[in-house]
């Protein structure tokens, strides 16, 4: 089975492993990707394309100069499949991504009724495409093991330490948390550590008690990166908006695949977690310092709810020997069996 890919994002990054690498790897598989892209320069190889029983296209490939290209992939008749795990239509304006996401959907609603499916992370987004397609499916994200050993979670020496990890584009998210995060560093310090992997605020860059760790290349340096930070407890806010409640529950994959537990937002994304056992959950500012606090005062409980997590995460989460719905949903369209 080849599968050739048609996306401008490159193979080490976030979107590339937990969507593609991870979902597709199987015995007689091959992926390759279709296009080379450096900068604004793109280039096709047609010889991957020429080879493949199927054809994934990702996120924001469709776009006005690329639609000579997906005309002729529907023309040579192999199956064509569009993927995402972005709900498009509600790109928050403050996103950089805002302008790409208009651009997509214009050429993508034209040419979604021609994809012989299309492939999403979550419901919320399947309900979405359903009318733009006959054919949405529901392949989640994984992680790959290769990049998360998934290690048990123990007991750290020194201060709890509590992370958030999250691009810029989640500064929103994060400016949320500002005042329970600071009652709780004013209250337990010098016993508690709070981390900032990837993004901050004004506020925090102005508190010497945050530590500040940059953004990383690739998604591998940045699984490698949050398995070094040792840290005790995972925040996962999401503004209530339309396009945060059509994401998925990939940092509680993260968290708990680094032996931590988590405090996430009460929104759909987390329905996965069963408050008190697996994470907690939270909505408001008062109940987010209520969850941490609990959290910093009883470590059994912070290793009890992970040790909970981790054997869920395990069971369902994490790509295995069997094909996932992603590679399923292309052997069906292809006509093709799994090697066994």
């Amino acid at each position: 089975m080849n599968i050739a890919v048609l996306t401008f994002d490159n193979p080490e990054s976030a979107c590339a492993r937990y969507r593609i690498l991870a979902p597709l790897r199987h015995e007689g598989v091959n992926v390759d990707w279709a296009v080379d892209s450096r900068g604004d320069s793109h280039a096709v190889n047609g010889e991957v394309l020429q080879r493949a029983d199927v054809i994934l296209v990702q996120r924001f490939f469709p776009l006005d100069f690329t639609e000579p290209l997906l005309e002729a992939c529907f023309a040579g008749g192999k199956p064509v499949i569009y993927d995402t795990d972005d709900l498009l239509q509600a790109v928050p304006e403050d996103n950089p991504q805002s302008p790409l996401a208009l651009r997509t959907l214009r050429t993508l609603t034209r040419f979604a009724p021609r994809f012989s499916a299309v492939s999403v992370s979550t419901p919320p987004l399947a309900a979405a495409f359903a009318p733009l397609n006959g054919r949405v499916e529901v392949t989640p994200n994984r992680l790959d093991p290769a990049l998360w050993p998934t290690r048990p979670p123990e007991k750290t020496d020194g201060p709890v330490r509590i992370l958030y990890a999250g691009t810029p584009t989640h500064m929103a998210d994060l400016r949320a948390l500002e005042a329970p995060l600071a009652t709780v560093l004013d209250r337990f310090d010098p016993a508690v550590e709070l981390i900032l992997f990837g993004c901050s605020t004004p506020l925090f860059d102005h508190r010497e008690d945050v530590r500040k760790v940059p953004a990383v290349d690739s998604y591998a340096a940045y699984a490698e990166a949050m398995a070094g930070l040792a840290f005790d407890i995972g925040l996962a806010p999401l503004e209530d908006t339309p396009f945060n409640r059509a994401k998925s529950h990939v940092k509680w994959m993260e968290y708990t695949a680094c032996g931590a537990v988590g405090v996430f937002s009460d929104l759909p994304p987390y329905a996965c977690v069963r408050h008190g056992r697996t994470g907690l959950l939270a909505s408001t500012p008062g109940a987010w310092a209520d969850c941490l606090e609990t959290l910093i005062e009883n470590p059994g409980a912070r290793l009890r709810m992970a040790s909970n997590a981790r054997e869920e995460l395990l069971a369902a989460h994490v790509h295995g020997d069997e094909p996932g719905e992603l590679l399923s949903l292309c052997y069906e369209l292809a006509g093709r069996s799994p090697a066994r």
